[in-house]
């Protein structure tokens, strides 16, 4: 079991790359949060997608992304995270360190985090990746060789926001179906499920941002 918390981490860390001409097949539908896979051309890749909507507004998300300390309180089996170095308000880097129980080892990454806003769409978006360098390996502790991520926030009309969650995912280990089922749509399905209740914290929905800056 050790294993398959650690897959479920790396749902929320891992690259926005997409290939084959496989549909979308609709694996999760709960609570307003819809958790998709498909299998494409390369069948060493799982693919997953999470979709869904809330009552905020932009700033609120902005916010929420710029919450480095914030970010264990919603991302799932994040147990640690802490800010390592601060470019400008909308680019930085950080520490995340992810929980998983014995007999396995707790993961860790550090992680360049940018967020973005495409004017045209009416949305904003992160793009982030691994940094090697920065924080030496910590003993007991097996660090995330390879990450890459991104979320997006699309405006619908001004009071809701659709959220769109995609990753590329190689396993270390194979699992029988249903349980990769089962496994990859944990992960995702908490994490936007948690995003949701946070973003409605007066911090985020009150925080000054200046979307024009973005």
């Amino acid at each position: 079991m050790k294993s398959y918390k650690y897959i479920m981490v790396l749902f929320v860390f891992l690259p926005l790359s997409f290939y084959g001409k496989a549909d979308w097949e609709l694996i999760k539908d709960k609570k307003g949060i819809e958790i998709y896979t498909k299998k494409g051309n390369n069948r060493e890749y799982v693919e997953i997608k999470g979709v869904s909507e809330v009552r905020s507004n932009l700033k609120a998300f902005v916010a929420l992304m710029k919450d480095v300390n914030g970010f264990k309180d919603w991302i799932h089996a994040a147990k640690e995270t802490s800010l390592i170095r601060k470019n400008n308000e909308y680019h930085f880097s950080y520490y995340l360190r992810s929980d998983i129980p014995w007999p396995g080892r707790d993961r860790d990454v550090v992680l360049d985090f940018r967020i973005f806003r495409d004017s045209g769409s009416q949305a904003v978006y992160t793009k982030s990746s691994d940094l090697t360098g920065v924080i030496p390996e910590k003993d007991g502790i097996r660090r995330i060789p390879s990450v890459k991520s991104s979320w997006r926030f699309v405006s619908l009309n001004g009071d809701r926001v659709r959220i769109i969650f995609k990753t590329k995912v190689k396993p270390n280990i194979q699992l029988p179906g249903w349980l990769a089922e089962r496994i990859y749509n944990k992960g995702p399905y908490h994490t936007i499920k948690n995003m949701k209740q946070m973003v409605q914290k007066e911090k985020y929905q009150s925080a000054r941002i200046d979307l024009s800056k973005i």
